[in-house]
């Protein structure tokens, strides 16, 4: 159902409580503390929820003008939240008050990560990459290559960036002169990627397949996952991984 938050035992998958009537199509889930998570939706609401109490603690309405994308944990009690209005903000989620409101893309704000040195960095419908110090929030260096929007990125184990958009192209940057490594092209758009602790990434295409390279960008996996675009990979506790995609199925692999 629209706006429902399923909640997973990790250990066994199953069901362990249905979050319902929240109001609308829920983004960005992200884990805050053991069992507090945050999470945006499409009219711009920022919500906190305990997952033990299964209750809501705050809602910081209009938060956004326009649907919560995606949100990182900079530090304990500094949230980064993106969105479909152009903006990143910075938030004390021990008070819930805004700290700053950051201008630096002027098209839709897609993604965020934290990178390993304790900045960040936005992928936008503008083309572009900004990394973001993660003390001032400054603007450090826009990166653009691509033809089409952004889609995703990802650090790898040795600290460099990967992106992707829906040109079908994977460029790999250098984190400290911010330089063009490689190029790699696909006859479809890679959605979703993600860097495993073992080298290895995970990329999710637009026609439902997973593809895992190693650290040379050597295919070692294919599978068809689902006939739907890949949303988002994360990597379990255990060593898993969970792929979502449009269609709102949720795959477990080993």
């Amino acid at each position: 159902m629209k706006g429902d938050l399923n909640l997973l035992e990790t250990d066994n998958f199953t069901l362990k409580q249905t979050v319902s009537n929240i109001g609308s199509i829920i983004y960005g889930i992200c884990q805050i503390k053991n069992e507090i998570i945050a999470f945006g939706n499409e009219m711009g609401s920022l919500i906190f929820m305990n997952t033990t109490r299964f209750d809501i603690i705050e809602i910081i309405r209009f938060a956004h003008i326009g649907e919560d994308y995606s949100m990182v944990l900079l530090k304990p009690d500094i949230l980064i939240t993106s969105s479909a209005d152009n903006s990143i903000k910075v938030w004390n989620i021990t008070t819930y008050d805004l700290m700053l409101t950051l201008k630096g893309h002027s098209d839709e704000v897609n993604k965020l990560i934290k990178l390993r040195n304790g900045d960040f960095a936005s992928a936008s419908t503008d083309n572009s990459v900004i990394i973001w110090n993660g003390e001032s929030f400054t603007l450090k260096k826009s990166l653009i290559r691509h033809n089409k929007v952004f889609v995703t990125i990802a650090q790898l184990e040795n600290n460099n960036i990967i992106s992707s958009t829906f040109d079908s192209m994977l460029i790999v940057w250098n984190i400290n002169n911010y330089e063009i490594i490689m190029e790699l092209a696909f006859t479809k758009a890679i959605t979703a990627l993600i860097a495993l602790n073992n080298c290895n990434v995970v990329g999710g295409f637009s026609d439902g397949e997973i593809i895992i390279w190693n650290k040379d960008w050597k295919k070692i996996f294919s599978a068809k996952n689902s006939t739907s675009v890949i949303e988002d990979i994360k990597i379990l506790k255990n060593g898993g991984l969970a792929v979502s995609d449009k269609d709102g199925y949720l795959t477990i692999w080993n």
